[in-house]
């Protein structure tokens, strides 16, 4: 959703929530509730769903979900799973069972590795105008306590760079996300266990 006030503009984004980092940070999934943005559950560990079994992955959720009922989140209708990562023929299951829509991205920002806000910026853009829809999904991410991130980055104030620039683009118009969408999501039966090679912390 996007509302023009004089000229500054007011966008509401969809946050996929990390349940440990939510336990400890119920004040800002609370915040981001109140200033009109969509909350929905990532996982309540971040393993690749590969690691897991059906069990682990479905009680993920289920930890998950009901944090964010407690914090005041409705009732979630998406789901992304970390590095977009499902396990062959459970996650999809696990999802329907839910009532959830499985969640991957179009522009993938690699915000966590370490580049500036106006290269994040202009990477971000130039994937938007290779985008085959006229809706992308730009993936970020406000966390660097992962291994593979505190290399990188020990804060996100590139991120919060790439946001402004994003904001500021007046070719650009921003809603939060109504529905699922299978762009990026990987399913295989188990995914690596050491994650320091992976692509993307996603």
């Amino acid at each position: 959703m996007l509302r023009v006030l004089g000229e500054a503009r007011t966008v509401h984004a969809t946050f996929f929530v990390w349940g440990e980092q939510a336990l400890e940070h119920g004040d800002v999934v609370s915040e981001v509730l109140q200033s009109g943005h969509s909350v929905q559950p990532h996982c309540w560990r971040h393993i690749a769903h590969g690691d897991l079994d059906a069990a682990e992955i479905r009680a993920d959720i289920d930890r998950v979900s009901t944090l964010l009922a407690r914090l005041g989140a409705p009732p979630p209708h998406l789901w992304r799973p970390p590095w977009g990562g499902l396990r062959k023929f459970d996650s999809r299951r696990i999802a329907e069972e839910h009532g959830l829509e499985l969640v991957g991205w179009t522009v993938d920002s690699h915000d966590w590795a370490g580049r500036s806000g106006e290269e994040l910026y202009a990477d971000a853009k130039a994937q938007i105008a290779t985008a085959r829809d006229d809706v992308v999904v730009v993936l970020m991410h406000d966390s660097y306590v992962e291994p593979i991130q505190a290399t990188h980055r020990s804060d996100c104030s590139a991120t919060v760079d790439l946001v402004r620039r994003l904001i500021d683009d007046e070719d650009l118009a921003f809603a939060t996300l109504l529905h699922g969408l299978s762009t990026n999501l990987k399913e295989e039966r188990r995914l690596p266990t050491t994650r320091t090679e992976a692509p993307s912390p996603g």
